[in-house]
């Protein structure tokens, strides 16, 4: 039979209705918001550029001011004139004092007085026999015998002959007791005006830290952006590591606002500053991106609104799907009821027909899952009665009664007395209704088990019980580990002919990266056969192993036993299994 399906239906009505406005909603719409958007983060990247730059033009503009005060001071220019003159050595003191004090005072005097992140001027006479810094944060000196013609702010200085040269952030490593802070300069050569003749060069230097903020101010907007400082030439001086080895020249002849920089397209935004300077400010185009997606979205909500109008021009059609719906819901309700055998009859050849018959699917599915979950609920019962079984051994009972008999007729009554309290506390902890109990209240209740079975064999077996005092108070299930202690007694050395060690060890463990508390039971006994033992209820170690398996998935169960040697069985259990509060064993 031919499938006439509601989508044929209804496909040329839809188109016809909601490709046209789908469309503006969806794409014209979002790409004009994109236009939009790109213009306000341009507008932004521009307003914040331009207060940048005009706080560095302040900034340069103080640094030439304070360059050019050796080239107007008269008493700094004859001091320069003096230290120069190769005769200085063998001038008298007080020249020499007072030289310094005219090197020294003018600069100091207005570093006081300029902005806080002007941080030092230096001056150095041309022959460099003498290196005068002034600071704000004390007495800084420079290296001795410091080359200072390998600093780039001093030979462009004496190749401008006197105009002022801006140079990049680099470290004073320069100053000999200095913290070596990051600073850009302005540098200026001190010009003798009589004769033309270079004195000296004077830098005056200021933290960089204000350019940081640039940086910091451009990331805010993202954190994929990039900035850069340019020098006159366009030459890198500050920015983005990324942009360091970029050849800007050819970036710039894009001459576009859109550039591709590694195979990635940027939003560029440059402004020059007074000395020549550029800021150029790169938005990576994935801002956009992610902003244009809640426009979108948007178009996609406008659009889904449109569908639910449209769907009141197709209610008229609501009445043919009517009974195939009701047949749906008729099934539901039959399962809320527990009725996990009803079925949809299906009498369409449609997508409802598909969706009855998924849904026949899936009721029996969970018809399946609800067998499979009782059968695992009986045997997890099954597993919980059998613990109970084993928490009294009446052979345990007999041989306990049968010494207090012994003791009584010997006249032991102290020992007697203090057995009668051991049997009471241990059967009130056997037969408690407490499910979890912590590692220390285990110990306790094996103690008094071993206590008891002390009476029987005097001085056949000696104990040996650590436990670790903060996995102490971690939960496990009850009466976890007497079965194993009892199996070690029974089995190990009630039939050994020699004195036997038995020890229990709580201990944790940390093991790549994680942590393991490792409970171990070991005895120098005779040993067993574990296949012969495992499944008796009198013992119960399988059930020991089931009941760890569900309280703590990842726990490892192990028995290694000898026959003439002993056993040791170790359980170990992941911490983080004990610690966490879901978990039935907290």
């Amino acid at each position: 039979m031919k499938r006439h399906t509601i989508r044929r239906r209804l496909f040329l009505l839809f188109f016809i209705m909601s490709a046209i406005p789908v469309g503006i909603l969806m794409i014209v719409i979002p790409l004009y918001m994109k236009e939009y958007e790109n213009r306000q983060i341009k507008k932004y990247m521009t307003s914040l550029s331009d207060s940048y730059s005009k706080t560095l033009n302040i900034y340069f503009d103080e640094l030439d001011r304070v360059s050019l005060l050796a080239q107007i001071d008269n008493d700094v220019m004859t001091a320069l004139k003096l230290v120069n003159q190769t005769d200085y050595d063998q001038m008298s003191d007080r020249i020499k004092v007072a030289t310094n004090r005219a090197l020294n005072s003018e600069f100091t005097f207005y570093l006081q007085m300029s902005r806080e992140d002007i941080t030092n001027v230096i001056l150095i006479p041309i022959t460099q026999k003498n290196v005068y810094i002034s600071s704000k944060s004390g007495n800084l000196e420079s290296k001795d015998h410091y080359d200072y013609s390998r600093q780039e702010w001093y030979t462009r200085a004496i190749e401008a002959n006197g105009k002022a040269v801006f140079c990049g952030p680099h470290r004073q490593d320069y100053i000999e007791n200095g913290n070596h802070d990051s600073v850009f300069t302005v540098s200026r050569a001190v010009i003798d005006t009589e004769n033309q003749k270079i004195l000296g060069v004077v830098c005056a230097c200021a933290d960089s830290t204000i350019l940081n903020e640039l940086v910091r101010e451009i990331k805010k907007v993202d954190k994929d952006s990039l900035i850069a400082v340019l020098d006159s030439k366009n030459q890198y001086i500050y920015g983005s590591s990324r942009l360091k080895d970029i050849d800007f020249n050819e970036i710039l002849e894009q001459g576009d606002d859109v550039v591709q920089i590694q195979d990635e397209k940027y939003m560029m935004v440059k402004v020059t500053t007074a000395n020549s300077w550029s800021l150029l400010s790169l938005v990576s185009d994935r801002v956009l991106v992610s902003k244009i997606i809640f426009y979108f979205r948007f178009g996609f909500f406008l659009a889904a609104v449109s569908f639910v109008l449209m769907a009141a021009v197709y209610s008229w059609y609501s009445k043919k799907i009517t009974k195939p719906f009701m047949e749906i819901i008729r099934v539901i309700k039959e399962v809320q009821k527990n009725n996990l055998k009803a079925k949809c009859a299906i009498e369409t050849n449609d997508e409802i027909a598909d969706i009855e018959y998924e849904l026949n699917k899936m009721v029996c599915r969970l018809d399946e899952l609800v067998t499979n979950e009782y059968q695992a609920k009986l045997n997890q019962k099954n597993a919980e009665y059998e613990a109970l079984q084993a928490k009294v051994n009446p052979h345990f009972l007999y041989n306990t009664l049968a010494t207090f008999i012994g003791l009584n007729r010997m006249g032991e009554r102290d020992k007697l007395e203090k057995a009668v309290f051991a049997l009471r506390d241990l059967m009130r902890d056997i037969l408690s209704e407490k499910t979890v109990v912590s590692i220390e209240e285990e110990i306790d209740l094996i103690k008094k088990y071993l206590e008891l079975q002390k009476l029987r064999f005097a001085d056949k077996f000696s104990i040996k019980i650590s436990v670790d005092p903060v996995a102490a108070h971690y939960k496990i299930p009850q009466h976890l580990l007497q079965p194993l202690v009892e199996n070690a007694v029974i089995h190990g050395i009630e039939e050994a002919n020699h004195t036997c060690n038995l020890s229990i060890l709580v201990s944790r463990v940390e093991t790549n990266g994680e942590t393991w508390v490792i409970i171990r039971i070991s005895d120098d006994g005779i040993g067993f056969e574990v296949e012969k033992t495992k499944f008796n209820s009198r013992i119960g170690i399988q059930n020991v192993e089931n009941r760890l398996k569900i309280y703590f998935p990842t726990a490892d169960f192990q028995i290694c036993t000898q026959l003439g040697k002993g056993t040791d069985v170790v359980i170990k259990i992941n911490e983080r299994e004990m610690k966490n509060e879901d978990n039935p064993g907290r």
